[in-house]
Formats: structure tokens, C-alpha cells, sequence
């Protein structure tokens, strides 16, 4: 048993390290990722929860990043979802009732953000940017099964959330996201028309 100076017997809760609580990714942090180097096109093709609308991935030094509605014609939604080998999953999807690149957030029907820590336990690989486009799909679909397993969400779509200091800027950010979230839209949008032809071979 463990004992203070004084020969005491320390208390029980002192005596067993806690496990460190994890660190949720910001979407402000993931979008400067998302900036900060210019991306390079993985793949196109099919996406784990929306099989039927194609979805692109890139690329850059920091993070793999995922157009979730890589469409020719824009939709009335858009998903990004922004994966970093050291910070975790950032995902942010927005829904209005026209095409969402010549909108902003006032005009929003729907607008949250999802982050996951990064992975550090035996249950799934740590996600790679070496990963190509159906390796990261097959990532991605394991996480899912994680996530539903028990894995730690934060989200601005439910009461709880394990890092109550991640979720006041996320909520602000939902409020009012900045110019850098508008940048991202466009830019990705701008690829689209290009992008979402490359359709990948779904092999490993």
C-alpha cells in the first residue's frame, strides 16, 4: 500500500493513476489543418454512411480531408470531415434547402460538429495519411463500429459531451463559423467539378 511522508496510508482514489482524459480535436484547429498546405486528390467513390452520393478525398502534411458531397451538381448539404493522425476526427455538416457554397450560416436548416480523439487504444489502427482511398473507407467504417461500440464523441448535436471545454467554442462556432469555413466550402466545391469523375477502384 502506498504511504504519504507521515507513514499514512494514502487514500484509496490516490493510490490509481487516472487515465489521462482524452483531447478533442477543434474545428477551428481542423480547419487551419485543412489550410495549411495544399491537398492533394486520394480518390472518389462510395463513403461509409451515404453509400449512394460519392464522396472525394485529400490529402496535404497535416490531415486527410473528405468531401462528403463530391457531386457535379451541388447539393443542399455538405459534409467535411477532417482526420489527423495526432489530434483526432472532426466532422462538420451543414443542410439548407438550396446549394449550400451561396449560403451562409443564417440561412442553415441544419449545422453541428462531431469530434472523436485520436485513436489510442488496440481496437483500430491509427489513421495514416499514407492511407489510400479504400483503405481510408475501410478505416472509416471500423471507427464507426468503434464509435457505436463505446469510442468518446463530442458533439453539438447532444447534452453531453466528456469535454465540456471543447464544446462552448464549438457551439460558437456553429453560431458563426469563420470565413475560413466559407473558403473550404468554395474550394472544395471548385474541385468537385473536376474530382467527382475520378471515380477509385475500391481495392485495397
Amino acid at each position: 500500500m502506498l504511504a504519504t511522508d507521515a507513514g499514512v496510508p494514502a487514500p484509496i482514489d490516490a493510490q490509481v493513476d487516472a487515465a489521462p482524459a482524452p483531447t478533442f480535436y477543434s474545428a477551428l484547429d481542423a480547419l487551419a489543418d485543412v489550410e495549411s498546405g495544399p491537398l492533394k486528390h486520394i480518390g472518389t467513390g462510395a463513403w461509409p454512411g451515404n453509400y449512394s452520393i460519392k464522396a472525394c478525398a485529400y490529402r496535404n502534411e497535416r490531415v486527410l480531408v473528405v468531401d462528403g458531397y463530391c457531386t457535379h451538381k451541388e447539393q443542399p448539404a455538405f459534409r467535411l470531415v477532417v482526420l489527423s493522425p495526432t489530434r483526432g476526427r472532426v466532422d462538420i455538416y451543414a443542410e439548407a434547402d438550396k446549394p449550400i457554397s451561396g449560403l451562409k450560416r443564417a440561412d442553415y436548416q441544419t449545422f453541428y460538429v462531431d469530434t472523436e480523439p485520436a485513436i489510442t487504444d488496440a481496437t483500430l489502427p491509427a489513421i495514416s495519411l499514407a492511407l489510400t482511398y479504400a483503405q481510408l473507407t475501410d478505416w472509416e467504417q471500423k471507427n464507426y463500429d468503434h464509435r457505436i461500440r463505446g469510442g468518446q464523441v463530442c458533439s453539438t448535436g447532444i447534452a453531453s459531451c466528456a469535454d465540456p471545454a471543447w464544446l462552448e467554442p464549438a457551439k460558437a462556432f456553429v453560431a458563426d463559423p469563420p470565413e475560413a469555413w466559407y473558403r473550404i466550402i468554395h474550394d472544395l466545391r471548385t474541385r468537385a467539378g473536376t474530382d467527382a469523375g475520378k471515380i477509385t477502384r475500391q481495392q485495397p
